[in-house]
């Protein structure tokens, strides 16, 4: 992929790990060689490819009419509608990544969000082991209700965890009494199964989680191109993927902290796309997990009634 050469001239501007992280040990050595060492490691590592991909354009879906939707065009990253994570943003759910921007790559009308091993130094001065992709609508775009889809390879590999999800706009946005609303998340070890998710606390303070599964009967969800869906109405979410419902939730007596009827499930949420490198879901990585690994999304839309 073209990705994978971007990429590797991203991995010029820093001192990166050399591929004695893979067994676990990092060690630093000369800039010029762990540069090449990593460009060498990009282009021979296996990566997900697809076996079918879903033309390029706007669906319309009856019922539905398009409010939002990217496909990816041109060669950078819409500013306007995202913003890049530079941070370790997932560490309090036991993620080893940093997030950083050179890690989202807009290519061949796709977005791809990255995650390698890295050498990385965060805002906040932490130091990780792997890097990341992370970009997200906040404070540009959100909704109250629709129907969200994400055309996307995802994908597989111990330790490697693609998700696309809606948290709460505006503040305080305190988790999970907030809500949380995941459009799919894949564990990459189990590439042939797909989670819907919501998150929300009740009345006590404890935390809630629905959630449900569907597997492939054959294959893997990163042998190609899939429709991951979530249909959000004042009284329902309903989650799919290529158009097969597996999860439902009655959100008309849902008991949360924030009340009964819908709430928190009844305020604007945003989106956003993440490649998580390890989690208590996930695990670490290992010396299994196939380097790079690329999220590719193909498309997003966002419809409303």
């Amino acid at each position: 992929m073209h990705v994978r050469r971007v990429i590797a001239g991203l991995l010029s501007a820093v001192a990166v790990l050399s591929l004695s992280t893979l067994s676990g040990t990092a060690e630093s050595s000369d800039f010029s060689s762990d540069a090449e060492r990593v460009s060498a490691q990009i282009n021979s590592a296996p990566g997900p490819t697809a076996n079918g991909t879903i033309p390029p354009l706007i669906r319309q879906v009856s019922g539905w009419q398009l409010v939002w939707a990217d496909s990816f065009e041109g060669d950078s990253l819409d500013f306007s509608r995202w913003t890049p994570e530079w941070s370790t943003y997932g560490a309090g759910n036991g993620a080893v990544h940093c997030y950083r921007p050179e890690n989202v790559v807009v290519e061949n009308g796709s977005l791809h969000l990255v995650a390698m091993p890295w050498d990385a130094r965060c805002p906040n001065g932490a130091r990780r082991n792997y890097a990341s992709g992370m970009v997200r609508t906040k404070y540009k775009v959100d909704w109250t209700y629709g129907r969200f889809e994400v055309d996307a390879l995802i994908p597989d590999g111990q330790g490697i965890w693609p998700a696309a999800w809606l948290g709460p706009q505006g503040e305080p946005d305190r988790w999970p009494d907030a809500g949380e609303m995941d459009i799919f998340e894949i564990r990459g070890q189990e590439p042939n199964r797909v989670v819907g998710s919501a998150h929300w606390a009740t009345t006590g303070g404890t935390h809630r989680l629905d959630n449900a599964a569907y597997y492939l009967p054959e294959g893997s969800f990163a042998d190609g191109v899939h429709t991951y869906a979530m249909e959000w109405t004042p009284t329902q979410i309903v989650w799919s993927v290529d158009g097969i419902p597996y999860n439902w939730l009655d959100l008309t007596n849902l008991e949360t902290s924030a009340g009964v009827g819908g709430a928190p499930f009844n305020r604007n949420f945003y989106l956003k796309l993440n490649l998580s490198v390890g989690g208590r879901w996930v695990g670490d990585p290992d010396s299994t997990t196939p380097w790079p690994a690329d999220f590719r999304i193909d498309e997003i839309r966002v419809y409303q009634r």
